[in-house]
């Protein structure tokens, strides 16, 4: 591997990490928190650019986790569904992400 060429290994953990994270829930009793890891939808945004930290004074690479949430979890959850679609909504995430 070069220098300036980075391997992301959190798209191919995302799987498994969910699930550690949804057995946590399970194991505390949070069964709102659980319910959202395990029924939405996964995406992970990459930076390749990276960040410089002023603590460590290096780059710091990483990625982005975003947990789409569907209408059917909006009741349950007790929250407002936001304005919008699913479809609208991911497109707009599409065009300004972050």
């Amino acid at each position: 591997m070069s220098k300036g060429e980075r391997i992301f290994q959190l798209p191919s953990r995302i799987d498994r990490l969910l699930a550690t994270v949804s057995k946590i829930y399970m194991d505390r009793g949070d069964h709102q928190a659980r319910k959202v890891v395990v029924n939405s939808q996964v995406r992970v945004q990459e930076d390749r650019e990276g960040i410089f930290d002023d603590y460590s004074r290096e780059m710091v690479y990483g990625h982005t986790v975003y947990l789409d949430v569907p209408e059917s979890l909006y009741p349950s959850l007790g929250e407002e569904r936001p304005p919008g679609s699913d479809q609208e909504r991911h497109q707009r995430d599409q065009e300004h992400p972050g």
